[in-house]
């Protein structure tokens, strides 16, 4: 038998409207919705665990074009919890000592900022009670009072929440450019691993299951950087400061990746075994977004104790500006083990430097001396080029900011296939793992004068990173750019030539990300 009941929706509806337009990242929207499922389960641990086959919190979440579905297997919601969930301004009276649920924007605001519509459905656990309702914004834009909210019969042994919400404001799809290439990972990619790390402590104990459109959510411990020894850049630490007459103590751990990876470095600031903020990475610490530190060093920091107080959003501690922050960071300064971790990276990344043109100078008679013996012969170069080739030439050379150097850059003479070839090398100045190994353009193309860019910090290279490698890949270098130019006399089209440069470079870079 169906009955209808009434909840108190009073509150200023642009209020709630503005919540939905709140720029928050969609992963700490979908850990309101987790928060309140493992909260929920935790806390009636005991009760549920009796139920056979039931040893762990399941979270699912399927997300198409039209709606996304959450459902969990936790204990659900009785009248009273219910009638809460629904009104926008109602918090319990009372939280567990480890509640989730205690700051947070809320079921109401985040499945709102998801999409303008959402129903709730519960059942608790040992009820015979189904509650359900429908929340739309639409509606609440009228200035209503009071919504209606079904009771129903249920089966006593069902006990979970499912939220259903459409009219969507999000999607998981990606959005490309016209012609452009994938390149990295995608949204449900992305939005799986910030899940996974968010929620790493209960995934890896055993304690929860994620499942986003039918695949189970992993967490991967990072593959960090060994020292010679065989033993690991890694640190732990225990430490606490003094601020405004309160202690806060801190701990955790410390490394350096071994392979950069700008997404997943930085600290991961835990409170209650669930990240708080990934990737917090203070300059004073970290350097900027080109430093080594910035994208290899890694850790977790657990805030203990009452006084760390995050932001109603739940992504980030509520520093204020009165301090906090400051003494916080320089207490993690202060700490030796914290900062050993990050002056071998700062050591380390000395090695992983691009060339400089002081190092190509030292190299440039070997250099010479490699390509004395390249090929003479003109028979190659039989074939005139078309009109179109002429047109086709790598592009003319054009000294950005990013290319200047106070320095003269060496010039290498290579005489191949009846040509006399003259090429500059330039060293990239401060290139990502992302700027390509390789860019040759055009000085003088009618006099085969030559300017090539070079990166040996592109990620296919990353574990050679002393001088002999890096001179080796000097001469690679200058090998592909011959090649390039030659096969192009040869009868080769430039646009070919170059297209073949663009995809050694995005195979190159591609290669040296893979895990």
């Amino acid at each position: 038998m169906q009955q209808k009941a009434k909840a108190n929706m009073k509150i200023g509806t642009g209020i709630m409207e503005a919540f939905t337009r709140m720029p928050v990242e969609t992963e700490q929207l979908l850990r309101e919705f987790i928060d309140n499922s493992t909260s929920s389960y935790y806390d009636h641990q005991a009760d549920l665990n009796k139920v056979v086959d039931q040893q762990k919190c399941i979270v699912t979440i399927e997300w198409d074009d039209s709606r996304i579905v959450i459902e969990d297997n936790a204990y659900g919601m009785n009248q009273e919890e219910f009638y809460r969930a629904l009104r926008p301004n109602a918090k319990a009276e009372v939280y567990s000592v480890d509640a989730r649920g205690k700051y947070g924007l809320g079921l109401k605001y985040a499945a709102l900022n998801l999409g303008s519509k959402y129903t709730i459905e519960t059942s608790a656990f040992g009820s015979d009670k189904l509650f359900f309702a429908e929340i739309d914004l639409e509606v609440l834009k009228t200035d209503i009072d009071e919504i209606d909210y079904t009771i129903s019969d249920a089966w006593i042994s069902k006990h979970f929440t499912r939220i259903t919400i459409t009219n969507l404001s999000r999607t998981l799809k990606e959005t490309p450019k016209k012609g452009a290439k994938k390149t990295g990972k995608s949204k449900e990619e992305r939005l799986r691993e910030a899940i996974a790390q968010i929620y790493q402590y209960d995934i890896t104990q055993g304690k929860l299951d994620v499942f986003l459109n039918g695949k189970k959510i992993v967490y991967h411990e990072p593959e960090l950087l060994q020292r010679k020894d065989g033993g690991e850049f890694f640190s732990t630490f225990d430490d606490s400061f003094d601020f405004g007459g309160k202690e806060y103590p801190y701990h955790g751990w410390i490394a350096i990746l071994k392979k950069g990876d700008v997404s997943n470095a930085g600290f991961m600031l835990v409170q209650k075994d669930r990240a708080i903020q990934l990737n917090y990475r203070p300059e004073d610490l970290f350097g900027k977004s080109n430093d080594f530190r910035y994208q290899r060093v890694v850790g977790e920091i657990s805030l203990d104790g009452d006084n760390w107080i995050v932001t109603f959003t739940k992504n980030a501690i509520k520093w204020d500006d009165f301090g906090l922050e400051d003494t916080f960071i320089q207490s993690l300064k202060d700490n030796k083990e914290i900062t050993d971790i990050f002056r071998y990276a700062k050591d380390y990344r000395k090695n992983k430097e691009n060339i400089t043109v002081e190092t190509v100078k030292k190299w440039q008679e070997d250099i010479k001396k490699s390509f004395s013996s390249a090929k003479v012969d003109d028979s190659a170069t039989e074939k005139k080029e078309s009109s179109a080739d002429k047109n086709e030439e790598v592009k003319p050379a054009s000294v950005s900011k990013t290319h200047e150097t106070k320095e003269e850059n060496v010039c290498i003479p290579i005489a191949y296939s009846g040509v006399d070839y003259e090429f500059e090398i330039m060293p990239a100045v401060d290139p990502t793992p992302d700027t390509p190994w390789i860019k040759t353009q055009a000085k003088d193309a009618e006099n085969n004068k030559y300017r090539i860019v070079i990166n040996v910090r592109s990620p296919f290279f990353e574990e050679y990173s002393d001088q002999k490698s890096k001179k080796l890949i000097t001469k690679m270098a200058l090998c592909v750019a011959l090649a390039q130019l030659a096969s192009k006399k040869a009868g080769l089209s430039g646009t070919e030539s170059q297209k073949f440069i663009e995809e050694l470079n995005s195979i190159l870079s591609s290669m040296g990300k893979v895990e």
